[in-house]
């Protein structure tokens, strides 16, 4: 299915082609090259909602599903060098032009309501239309697809690529998911990676 805004084709139907894999299988995910075009547009397109930026890196760099991204808050992001965000069991360092965005996030100009009065700021770090509120995340997962960035594809291609380098256990303690998801990613990316790669590398030269 196509999508609108910058980018290609999201692949669906199972890595290297297979069209019997199980129904819990990751049958969509983004090519090595719109992975990156993708990531490229969340930290450097300023014609992009920021707070579709900021779900697309942490959904492209973390696997990080939208259901978490909407429950950080404020306190999540800290600074130092290197920056980190708690999002599993221990924070996690973040790139320089990735912490920059957050903090812009975090960080916006006071609100002021309809009589003038300085509101408090939210404690989210995506907060909702209503006072105390985070963003609904079916909300936000639609706004992310009209901007060409779905999490489906993003989150896949992310968690394939982590699972590839990490163990089971830095995976989960990492990443906040459970140690038996964890194991089902580092079993699928020991079996696919080699055909993803493959898949991947024939899809960039069309």
């Amino acid at each position: 299915m196509r999508r609108r805004g910058a980018g290609g084709v999201a692949r669906c139907g199972g890595f290297g082609g297979g069209g019997d894999r199980p129904r819990d299988e990751p049958h969509c995910w983004w090519s090595e090259s719109e992975h990156w075009t993708h990531l490229r547009r969340c930290l450097h397109d300023e014609a992009l909602p920021l707070d579709v930026r900021v779900t697309g890196a942490l959904t492209l760099l973390y696997g990080m599903p939208i259901t978490r991204i909407v429950a950080l808050t404020r306190s999540d992001l800290t600074g130092g060098s290197p920056p980190h965000l708690r999002i599993g069991e221990h924070p996690v360092a973040l790139p320089p032009a990735v912490h920059q965005l957050l903090q812009r996030q975090a960080d916006p100009t006071e609100p002021i309501s309809a009589v003038g009065r300085i509101t408090p700021r939210p404690s989210w770090l995506i907060p909702g239309y209503a006072a105390g509120t985070h963003h609904s995340a079916p909300a936000l997962a639609r706004k992310m697809r009209l901007h060409g960035l779905p999490a489906r594809p993003s989150r896949n291609t992310a968690l394939l690529a982590l699972a590839a380098d990490l163990p089971a256990s830095v995976l989960s303690d990492t990443l906040g998911i459970s140690i038996s998801a964890a194991l089902q990613w580092t079993r699928r990316a020991a079996r696919d990676w080699n055909s993803y790669l493959a898949a991947r590398s024939t899809e960039d030269r069309e």
